[in-house]
């Protein structure tokens, strides 16, 4: 019920931290396969069939392939300098903006945001 409570008590930007082996990468690609979607037309409904979150109700599941994650590890940033740092956290961000490029050709945004995003 994750993200039953994620919904509930949402803010405008949500952010995870757990220590090393607490199940980070499981949940957030439990959110990117509720929350996007990347199969089109909440192709990814199956996963979640016999999960309490699927009796929620509608209130829950009209949010379903609704949005985009963005997910940073910052595992990539163990590096020898913080300069080599930088440059892969500048590049996973890179990544995670190219993955969601299609946000900004849909109508999704209005022209101010698509602008903001530019910056």
């Amino acid at each position: 019920m994750f993200i039953k409570e994620l919904l509930d008590n949402r803010g405008e930007v949500s952010l995870f931290t757990r220590p090393r082996r607490f199940g980070k990468t499981l949940g957030i690609s439990m959110l990117k396969n509720f929350f996007e979607d990347e199969c089109g037309a909440r192709g990814n409904r199956y996963l979640f069939e016999g999960l309490e979150i699927m009796e929620a109700g509608e209130k829950y599941l009209k949010h379903m392939g609704k949005y985009p994650v963005i997910s940073l590890s910052m595992k990539t940033s163990k590096q020898p300098s913080f300069k080599m740092a930088y440059e892969c956290l500048q590049d996973e961000i890179a990544q995670e903006f190219d993955r969601h490029s299609l946000v900004l050709a849909s109508e999704k945004l209005n022209e101010a945001e698509k602008n903001s995003i530019g910056k």
